[in-house]
């Protein structure tokens, strides 16, 4: 583990401490003691540079798993100490709600993020979730205690164009190298994904795109580089539309009738009549006796434009494993008689839950033993309304529900089913 110059970029040795948690190194290049990593903050996540990106499917598609993932509540729970004990929820730790101290709390400390790039939690969340999507990565630097938990408000979601994948051919492990030649040099993690900065240990997490599959140093690509040529296509049909619709002029010629018309005044003409209709100009043409304008009727590739944008929705909701419908397009088949629900319950099937399973294993490895983390789907599979009633009231009579369950489901507050109207005086709704 080192940080050293673009001169000298050695890999250190380095051992366990008896300190949990840290790391000791062994090495005269190692990042001085006690020097505010400053510089490290420049590696924070850049928004993909490409022109898919700009696309109204490509946004949609990110959108429909980055933005309901986030949207949806997190929950940390406990699966008790034995198989007859109940699962739990706790309270969300500050790390999961407010990663980056966008609420600042004396009790955690100041930050150590400056202000203009603290993000709430939906967003920063959906940061790290949608650089994986488009890049195959999604990398979280943190810094941990003592005990190996994360700090809130020392989260970062790291550019994954500065990560690279390094081998120990000594050792024989995969470990990451982090930072640039640009941006004061490099870092390597241990085996642990663990960074020792200014006598401060940092934990990188990653995670890694389940659309892909991962290479022999666990890394995934995504959407942009994996489907390049089917974006770019698709990309060179919205610029083909956007020329043929902006033109003044439609594809013909100009037919003159002129003996002995020589090859300078044909150019003449066409150069004219390009500077009064060309481009986006649009304007009544005036013509003489002899002059007659041509229009050539459209190929078959402008005829089948639209056709091959419908494609092209196909193949972005295929990429991002979401309904071509929720895209705008069709599929052949029919929704007619298909339910919200039953279409919603396919959509978190087949296009969610592998993202939420991704997420959950990461933020649940960084819980302690026995806690897990769950995406709470039950917004998304609610039925209406008077479905929803009919269903309480067969499980309340069948007697494996009560109430304040019930009212748990819909939100609620329990109250004392002993109590006449469960303790709520139904004059004012309030506790009687």
């Amino acid at each position: 583990m080192s940080y050293s110059n673009p001169a000298r970029q050695t890999r250190s040795r380095y051992a366990r401490s008896d300190v949990p948690g840290s790391l000791r190194v062994n090495s005269p290049d190692g990042y001085p003691s006690g020097v505010d990593p400053v510089w490290w903050w420049g590696t924070d996540f850049i928004s993909p540079a490409s022109p898919a990106t700009a696309m109204a499917a490509v946004t949609r598609a990110t959108s429909l798993i980055v933005n309901t993932i986030t949207a949806l509540p997190w929950r940390l729970l406990s699966g008790g100490a034995d198989a007859q004990t109940s699962i739990i929820e706790l309270p969300p730790p500050r790390w999961m709600s407010d990663p980056q101290l966008h609420r600042p709390d004396a009790r955690y400390g100041l930050p150590s993020i400056p202000a203009a790039l603290r993000l709430p939690r939906a967003a920063f969340w959906g940061q790290w979730l949608r650089s994986c999507l488009l890049k195959g990565m999604g990398f979280l630097l943190f810094e941990v205690d003592g005990n190996g938990a994360p700090v809130a408000g020392t989260f970062r979601v790291l550019n994954p164009d500065l990560v690279a994948p390094m081998w120990d051919h000594g050792q024989g492990f995969v470990y990451r190298r982090v930072g640039s030649e640009h941006g004061g040099g490099f870092v390597d993690t241990d085996f642990d994904g663990r960074i020792d900065l200014g006598g401060r240990v940092y934990r990188l997490v990653e995670l890694v795109s389940p659309l892909a599959q991962a290479d022999e140093y666990g890394v995934a690509r995504g959407v942009l580089e994996t489907h390049a040529a089917e974006l770019g296509m698709a990309a060179q049909e919205i610029e083909f539309g956007q020329g043929m619709y902006r033109s003044g002029v439609p594809s013909g010629y100009l037919k003159v009738s002129t003996p002995n018309y020589s090859k300078p005044q044909a150019d003449a003409l066409k150069t004219q009549w390009l500077a009064n209709h060309g481009g986006d100009k649009r304007s009544i043409a005036v013509l003489n006796a002899t002059t007659e304008f041509v229009p050539i009727q459209m190929s078959p590739v402008d005829m089948a434009l639209i056709q091959s944008r419908q494609m092209s929705l196909v193949d972005i909701a295929n990429m991002f494993g979401v309904p071509v419908y929720q895209l705008g397009g069709t599929d052949g088949g029919s929704n007619t008689y298909s339910s919200a629900e039953s279409r919603n319950r396919d959509f978190l099937s087949y296009s969610l839950m592998p993202w939420a399973n991704a997420v959950e294993d990461e933020l649940t490895s960084m819980t302690p033993q026995g806690q897990f983390v769950e995406v709470n789907f039950g917004g998304i599979l609610k039925t209406d309304t008077a479905t929803r009633y009919s269903a309480y009231s067969q499980a309340l009579a069948d007697g494996w529900l009560t109430i304040s369950e019930v009212r748990l489901l819909e939100s609620l507050p329990p109250i004392d089913e002993a109590q006449p109207f469960g303790g709520i005086d139904p004059a004012i709704g309030g506790a009687a």
